[in-house]
């Protein structure tokens, strides 16, 4: 066996596949810049609608004040019965009107929220993703509540 060249040949696939990965990391961060503008423009044209809502007198604009984030999320999952990702959690906090300056914001602060609340919350892998299920505390805590 001729291992320099044996070595010669790992060194020249480290060297490819090192470039394969430059070359997706570039497009990964082209990709990520694309989808936060797009983020961005949604959300806009949300609080546009929102607004157009409010101009026209709609009846079924909410009126009430936003719940908090660590609020929200406490009563989400003491009242699910399957763990759930962030980003759905994030789709939620948007669905009562939580609000930031992207979706992408939002789920940084969801995840940081997620975050403090490691003694409230399980986390468990669901198809590759963190999944967040409520410990009893969490539970018995929102009963009393």
């Amino acid at each position: 066996m001729d291992y320099k060249k044996i070595q010669e040949e790992i060194e020249k696939c480290q060297a490819e596949i090192a470039g394969r990965m430059v070359t997706l990391l570039k497009q990964r961060e082209r990709l990520d810049a694309q989808i936060s503008e797009i983020e961005k423009e949604i959300s806009g044209l949300r609080q546009m609608r929102l607004g157009a809502d409010v101009a026209a007198g709609r009846c079924d604009v909410p009126s009430q004040r936003a719940p908090g984030l660590k609020e929200h999320i406490r009563k989400l999952l003491s009242e699910t019965e399957t763990p759930l990702t962030a980003r759905e959690i994030r789709d939620s906090c948007e669905e009562v009107g939580i609000m930031a300056s992207s979706s992408r914001s939002l789920l940084m602060s969801v995840y940081t929220t997620l975050k403090r609340m490691h003694l409230e919350v399980r986390i468990l892998k669901l198809d590759g993703r963190l999944a967040y299920f409520p410990r009893p505390s969490l539970r018995a805590s929102q009963a009393r509540h």
